[in-house]
């Protein structure tokens, strides 16, 4: 959801003709399972158009999931992959 966010505010495209800007994008202060407080920062929006950073603004809070515990461990390589010159 964050990276079709980032995508959406002009830090990626869809299609090769899509334009990028290079000032969009979302920095993310907490990792998953970390733990907040209320009023901590989790995240910040960039990007040139306001109406864009405010359309966006609700789909970046709901990829977040604040509750008691410890969240699920999540791996974040899921596989590597080796081409046939990768010697082994």
């Amino acid at each position: 959801a964050i990276g079709i966010a980032a995508m959406r505010l002009g830090a990626g495209r869809s299609r090769v003709e899509d334009a990028v800007s290079p000032g969009a994008g979302i920095e993310i202060f907490r990792k998953p399972g970390e733990s907040v407080a209320k009023g901590d920062l989790l995240a910040r929006l960039h990007g040139d158009r306001e109406e864009r950073l405010a359309e966006i603004e609700p789909e970046v809070r709901s990829a977040f999931r604040i509750g008691e515990g410890r969240g699920p461990e999540r791996r974040f390589v899921i596989e590597n992959v080796r081409g046939s010159n990768a010697g082994g």
